[in-house]
């Protein structure tokens, strides 16, 4: 979505809704209690940022910028506080943590991707919003390859993950989301528009690719409600990986 000035659309203002704000507070006293000083600044993105979260079927997404690397020991708490997190506040679905250092953020080789994600995507809860130090945004392939140019490396990951395990309807979900969002990277030079849900990712495709009707009609249906049938699902995804691919070269 694109504002009357031709920007991408940021967060709108509104209130985390009270169902949330217990495990949304509990996580930042966590991360501040078990990191300390590391913390630069804490952000929520997707549905809970946006207002628009599912009791119980929505994941709390946070992005952790730090003064430095973490170290093993500290990946280990993130992997504590995410558990505690999930057990302790059944209205959310689980905990994921998007992590990045201030140095890379505020590198400028890095402005299409932290720099935009952080201006478009998130919201500041807790330290300094590095947002203020970007501009808005206007729709480019640059931004698209920065997000979400290592579509294949990342699904390759996800695919061994789901190889291991005997639940992977969450791996599942967001596989299907990783690639539907990569499809933005066969956009044109010309093209001045720019998908903010799953669907618009879908149906714009679609209009230009027609005969991937059913393929991505199948993938944006594994976003919401992914199948049992592991190996169909991974059959289908790498077909889908291979065409986007090629596609977008």
């Amino acid at each position: 979505m694109v504002d009357a000035d031709g920007f991408i659309a940021c967060l709108p203002v509104t209130p985390l809704q009270p169902a949330f704000h217990p495990a949304v507070d509990d996580v930042i006293d966590l991360l501040y209690a078990r990191l300390g000083a590391v913390v630069h600044s804490l952000y929520l993105y997707g549905s809970v940022a946006k207002g628009a979260a599912v009791a119980g079927v929505s994941d709390l997404d946070v992005c952790l910028i730090t003064r430095r690397t973490l170290n093993a020991a500290e990946h280990d708490c993130l992997r504590e506080i995410a558990a505690r997190a999930q057990a302790l506040h059944p209205v959310i679905s689980k905990v994921d943590f998007d992590c990045g250092t201030l140095a890379e953020v505020l590198a400028s080789e890095n402005q299409f991707s932290w720099g935009y994600w952080l201006k478009h995507h998130c919201r500041c809860v807790a330290g300094e919003d590095l947002a203020s130090r970007f501009p808005r945004f206007t729709p480019s392939r640059a931004i698209a390859v920065a997000v979400n140019g290592d579509f294949i490396p990342v699904l390759q990951g996800y695919l061994l993950r789901l190889a291991e395990t005997s639940d992977g309807r969450q791996l599942k979900r967001a596989a299907a989301r990783k690639l539907l969002r990569a499809t933005n990277l066969l956009r044109r030079k010309e093209d001045n528009d720019w998908p903010e849900t799953l669907e618009e990712y879908a149906s714009r495709v679609v209009r230009r690719f027609p005969q991937q009707r059913q393929a991505i009609g199948w993938l944006l249906q594994q976003c919401h409600t992914p199948e049992d049938d592991t190996a169909h699902f991974t059959a289908c995804l790498k077909a889908l990986m291979r065409w986007l691919d090629e596609a977008r070269r």
